[in-house]
């Protein structure tokens, strides 16, 4: 494989004054409004800069009503929880009768990512109804899943997820996991088949050298050296790439190798479990 193209530079910061903390609050309390919780004036408040969201991440609580977070330099709400609610249902007897469907429950998530300031930065994926609780007090939760995306092209495990109330509409949490800025260049003149090509010959230096090859698809990516120690953990400094994604299967074990859209070189990877540093031993063939 080529040698690993120079990283990206994150997008700057704008130089803006920081917030106060009355303006976060407010913030905070104008989504919680939003999203149809209820607050009233007692607040408490943290600044926390070691988060892995954001270096700076306001933690706005209104006791036993609502929890809201907000990632001040996207100034976006990264994490909401309607306490209230969540706590409401805990202690009913019985299941409600009412049942949100699932185009109600969607619009409902729009409108909580239009306020949280998400918007068009991620694409809908997939709902389905979760059952929680003991009979005869079973609660149901819509799941909705909006993967994160950039020019179209979707980030690999960045999104948000939401849980809403199945029987009051309401949402229960928003949890947003945007950890990189996006990349400058999304391009991929570095054809598919290629990357496939170049997927396998990195497959062959490692001593697998006939995997079958499930598909090549666009992602952006933090980069990493799985292919040099094994590792997942996003290389330093932490950046975005725009990549083809190799995917094969070892095994029935899903490995990929990622591959920089523009070069092709190869810039990081995953397996899962231990398929290429523990393989799984041959099954006995029978008689």
């Amino acid at each position: 494989p080529a040698a690993a193209a120079p990283a990206e530079t994150p997008a700057p910061v704008e130089n803006k004054p920081p917030a106060t903390p009355e303006q976060m609050v407010e913030k905070a309390r104008a989504f919680a409004k939003a999203v149809g919780a209820t607050v009233g004036e007692a607040v408490q408040h943290s600044l926390i800069s070691s988060s892995h969201k954001t270096d700076k991440l306001w933690h706005v609580v209104f006791p036993d009503q609502a929890t809201v977070d907000i990632d001040e330099r996207a100034d976006r709400v990264v994490f909401f929880s309607n306490d209230a609610r969540v706590a409401e249902l805990q202690k009913l007897e019985k299941t409600p009768e009412t049942l949100v469907k699932d185009e109600e429950a969607r619009a409902r998530a729009v409108e909580a990512l239009k306020a949280a300031g998400v918007g068009d930065d991620v694409i809908f994926k997939k709902s389905a109804v979760d059952t929680v609780g003991k009979a005869p007090a079973l609660l149901q939760r819509w799941k909705l899943h909006y993967p994160r995306v950039h020019q179209k092209v979707r980030f690999r495990n960045q999104g948000v997820e939401l849980l809403v109330d199945a029987h009051s509409g309401n949402v229960l949490t928003m949890d947003v996991n945007f950890y990189t800025p996006p990349p400058k260049v999304v391009e991929f003149p570095f054809p598919n088949y290629k990357a496939g090509n170049a997927a396998r010959d990195q497959l062959r230096l490692v001593g697998v050298p006939n995997a079958g090859l499930s598909s090549v698809e666009e992602m952006i990516v933090e980069p990493n050296r799985f292919w040099q120690d094994k590792t997942t953990v996003p290389a330093q400094p932490v950046h975005a790439r725009a990549v083809w994604v190799a995917t094969f299967h070892i095994k029935r074990f899903p490995v990929e190798v990622w591959l920089d859209g523009v070069s092709g070189s190869v810039v990081g990877g995953w397996q899962e479990g231990d398929i290429l540093t523990k393989p799984p031993p041959e099954l006995p063939r029978q008689k």
